[in-house]
């Protein structure tokens, strides 16, 4: 639904978060600031749904979708042999926005298919 119907400003915000991610350097803060741009990614992926439903949902598991995202990117920069993942998460979320970005769907399911399977 998001491929078809996100607006430009939806796309800026998606875009700017998984930038975000990607230029975040490394350090104390860096697993906080990292899931918050994830988590910024995915909200704005949910309102350029234009879906109400949806919308309220992920409102009501924000807190527990932050919780989750935080120590999953704790674990992943935790352990070395996961830390290449960490740029492999933020590409996919690269693939997924220029999915949208072109409004292909197919597309976008795949990578988001391919995001679910990284995390």
């Amino acid at each position: 639904m998001a491929a078809k119907r996100a607006s430009p400003e939806e796309l800026a915000h998606m875009k700017s978060a998984f930038e975000h991610m990607s230029i975040t350097p490394r350090g104390v803060n860096f697993v906080r600031q990292v899931t918050e741009a994830d988590y910024e990614f995915h909200k704005w992926m949910i309102k350029a749904t234009h879906n109400d439903f949806l919308d309220f949902l992920y409102q009501i598991i924000q807190t527990l979708f932050k919780r989750n995202q935080f120590e999953r990117w704790l674990k992943t920069l935790s352990s070395r042999a996961q830390q290449g993942s960490v740029g492999s998460a933020i590409e996919v979320h690269k693939a997924i926005f220029e999915a949208l970005r072109e409004r292909d769907e197919l597309l976008a399911e795949k990578r988001i298919r391919e995001h679910f399977q990284l995390f």
